[in-house]
């Protein structure tokens, strides 16, 4: 998705330089996948393009300017070369100018890099105020907003994440950058850029597997915790937090009680195995998964406490009932330890046998499982 295509597709909503929450919500967005639409409202930000969530009528007719909205927000974004978008001439004209496109084209990546090197350097003069040093600080999260989109994006398609959304790990991608500020060293010849991305991907990363759990929530659960983690980040107390939640304090501690319960544990949905044998999951062959394991089960903390107790027997019904070979490919494959799930190559090459000699384990030690759980002993 590029930036021509998001501004032709918005032209007819703009109003005054700004698009209608609704006709965003019902009329724009709905055509996307919910990725697309993060990188869509990205490029409307991009180009100052302000959401209205007001009740402002919209004249699709209306030939529009973005100036208005530019200038207002111009101040807080390290500006190179001419803004896009010139004081004079309607919108359609300017979209379709080659002067437009050729300035798109250039300013892709350097709107995102160009300024680290100076507010760097900014950042780290010394007779700076706190407030000036605060504000150089928040330059440089916004010229690399594009770099944490796309690492979190990246990391978003390549890993299971669990309850955490793309959002989510933007966010974190966030806390990340900010810490390379602190960190970087001009001196050692990196570019910040290339510095920030180790930092960026290992908050991410720390957050997935800080967030990972071993039960299956349901949707509404994970939704309460997400919210609750977001909350925590703004620093308010849990008055306020319970207030915005709209839940009581009990509530909320029973929240981040069962929060701690279920973190730093494998999933028993990933799903392992080949198109001949089927996928398959811990949850396939665990009999407590019949109530619990859906979303539309309502489960109160203290049922939800009872079922992490019976989804601890998972470690132990492997390490008993399976040899010592079984017991480890499974635990590498399925992702035990808050370790990534293993390949049957990635699995081979630890043991340094084949693939298919991996499949074959697995396919045994499920089986094993699998009758253990019909109270049948294995052949």
């Amino acid at each position: 998705m590029n930036d021509v295509t998001v501004l032709n597709i918005v032209q007819p909503y703009l109003y005054d330089g700004k698009v209608n929450i609704s006709d965003l919500e019902n009329k724009i967005l709905p055509q996307f996948s919910k990725q697309q639409g993060y990188e869509f409202v990205n490029i409307l930000a991009d180009h100052h393009i302000e959401i209205d969530y007001g009740d402002l009528p919209i004249d699709a007719s209306a030939a529009t300017k973005i100036t208005e909205s530019a200038d207002s927000t111009q101040h807080h974004i390290p500006q190179q070369g001419p803004m896009l978008f010139g004081s004079e001439g309607n919108l359609s004209e300017v979209l379709n100018s080659s002067d437009f496109k050729r300035q798109v084209e250039n300013n892709k990546i350097e709107t995102d890099y160009h300024d680290n090197v100076e507010l760097i350097k900014d950042y780290r003069d010394q007779d700076l105020t706190d407030k000036e040093k605060e504000d150089v600080r928040d330059q440089i999260l916004l010229v690399n907003k594009r770099l944490v989109q796309k690492v979190a994006y990246h990391y978003y398609k390549t890993h299971t994440t669990g309850s955490m959304s793309l959002e989510d790990l933007i966010v974190e991608g966030y806390f990340g950058l900010d810490r390379a500020i602190d960190m970087f060293d001009p001196s050692l010849g990196y570019e910040f850029s290339t510095y920030a991305v180790r930092w960026i991907k290992q908050r991410i990363d720390r957050a997935v597997k800080d967030t990972a759990y071993t039960v299956r929530l349901p949707v509404h659960v994970q939704e309460s915790m997400a919210k609750l983690a977001r909350l925590e980040r703004e620093n308010l107390t849990d008055d306020q937090i319970a207030e915005q939640m709209s839940i009581s304090k009990s509530v909320l501690h029973d929240l981040r009680t069962n929060r701690a319960v279920f973190q730093n544990m494998v999933s028993i949905n990933i799903k392992i195995g080949s198109e001949e044998d089927g996928d398959t999951s811990l949850e396939d062959f665990l009999s407590y998964s019949n109530d619990f394991m859906h979303d539309d089960v309502e489960q109160s903390p203290e049922d939800l406490a009872l079922k992490v107790a019976e989804a601890e027997d998972i470690s132990e019904m492997l390490h008993t009932k399976l040899n010592t070979r079984e017991e480890e490919v499974l635990r590498m494959r399925f992702g035990f330890n808050n370790q990534d799930p293993m390949t049957l190559e990635e699995v081979g090459k630890k043991f340094g046998i084949t693939r298919e000699r991996v499949r074959q384990i697995e396919k045994k030690a499920l089986k094993k499982l699998k009758a253990y759980e019909a109270g049948l002993e294995y052949e």
